[in-house]
């Protein structure tokens, strides 16, 4: 239905938008600091979308 549309497209935008974050966060980091912690992308990118999974499931309780 719509609704299930609905919450694709939130969750497609969503993780674009976390995708982007990440993007820029590691375009600021300097090259001491991207040595220093690798995975603070991909840490912060996934946080996102386990967000964005824990919010689904609230909704569906309620």
């Amino acid at each position: 239905g719509a609704a299930k549309m609905l919450a694709y497209v939130a969750l497609a935008v969503m993780v674009m938008t976390h995708g982007l974050q990440a993007w820029i966060l590691n375009t600021t980091l300097t090259e001491q600091e991207r040595k220093h912690d690798r995975f603070i992308t991909l840490r912060l990118f996934l946080f996102g979308i386990v967000e964005v999974l824990s919010w689904k499931k609230s909704k569906k309780q309620q």
